[in-house]
């Protein structure tokens, strides 16, 4: 599964630990894989990414409405899909990136995991952890990758340690993911999200309810987004447009760049430079910068309280303004006044445009 190398706009948590309990077993529909009593499986031989699953499994009796899964080293995806085509499947593969037999597979997972699917009253539960988690990765280490297929109203917990976390077509109540090192692709999705990364890029597109994203290391990109959105990176850029409804949008290193905003934006950056172009107005507009330069553009029609200070601040057009200006301040109120804009250019310069 290949991911952008950057993003576009910031960004919570998922810990698996699902136990079934039920003394009426004839009512479960439960699939449970465990090693070394392996149970029947269907072997796919269609290609992925030029790797046939090591195990597929059908799910499409299950009437699915929550999908938890973790794993250790490998990628988890989510997609949604008409009720017919549900199902599971699993890849395997040496951390080393050897060959192995399935035979070879096996063995491993028996002596070194547990690997278990379970399905039970519109839960399905996958784990693949190590024995052993205390220990080091070594030489019979594997990638367990999980490719969830599920019906668009499913929501979701999904953790792992060094994989990315894949989401496309779901719109269930929430959605909620994390892993230590991997990317996050969220692609049309109008479930609530909360997602979070250690070290990976973000990048989100046509997100429709409240988004809530994280990364320590990477970029952010966000497209064709709506609802309440916080969006955050402590090393990366920002890069967002299209966005509608609330947006909180930070980074402590990098640059923002945001355009075609109709929105309520909060957005600062510590190290880089910040450009925003509004194309209308949301409640409130605020924009903070420790260290470079700030480039608004903001639609001229409308009325503002302008509170305007850096190093050096420069305006177009300023007109039906009343209050004070200098070269470091720009206080007052335009066209009457109204929607409140505060930007802190701190040693930066602000420049504003009007159109």
């Amino acid at each position: 599964m290949q991911f952008p190398d950057k993003g576009r706009v910031a960004a919570a948590s998922a810990a698996v630990n699902h136990v079934l309990h039920s003394s009426n077993l004839h009512k479960m529909k439960k699939i449970l894989l465990v090693f070394p009593a392996l149970l029947t499986i269907c072997l796919l031989q269609a290609q992925r990414n030029g790797q046939a699953p090591y195990l597929t499994k059908s799910l499409t009796s299950d009437g699915l409405k929550e999908v938890r899964a973790e794993t250790e080293g490998g990628n988890v995806s989510l997609q949604g899909v008409d009720p017919s085509q549900a199902r599971i499947e699993v890849y395997v593969w040496a951390d080393n990136n050897r060959e192995l037999s399935r035979d070879e597979i096996k063995e491993r997972l028996e002596s070194y995991y547990d690997l278990s699917i379970e399905s039970d009253h519109g839960v399905l539960t996958a784990k693949a952890i190590r024995k052993n988690r205390e220990g080091a990765w070594n030489k019979h280490s594997l990638g367990i990758s999980f490719s969830i297929y599920a019906p668009v109203g499913v929501s979701c917990d999904l953790n792992t340690s060094g994989g990315n976390v894949r989401l496309t077509n779901l719109s269930g109540e929430s959605e909620h993911f994390r892993t230590s090192g991997g990317n996050l692709d969220i692609r049309q999705v109008s479930s609530k999200i909360n997602g979070e990364t250690s070290g990976g890029n973000i990048n989100i597109d046509q997100g429709k309810q409240d988004i809530d994203l994280t990364t320590s290391g990477g970029n952010v990109e966000a497209t064709h987004c709506s609802g309440r959105i916080r969006l955050k990176t402590s090393g990366g850029n920002v890069d967002g447009e299209d966005i509608n409804g609330d947006l909180s949008a930070s980074t402590s290193g990098g640059n923002v760049t945001l355009n075609r905003l109709s929105c309520s934006l909060e957005t600062s950056t510590s190290g880089g430079n910040i450009h925003v172009r509004m194309d209308a107005l949301g409640k409130f507009l605020s924009v903070h910068n420790s260290g470079g330069d700030i480039d608004l553009q903001l639609p001229g029609n409308q009325g503002m309280d302008l509170k305007l200070t850096g190093d050096k601040v420069s305006i177009d057009r300023l007109v039906n303004f009343s209050g004070k200006k200098t070269e470091e301040e720009i206080e007052g109120k335009m066209n009457g006044g109204g929607i409140p804009i505060t930007v802190d250019g701190n040693s930066g310069r602000v420049r504003i445009e009007f159109k």
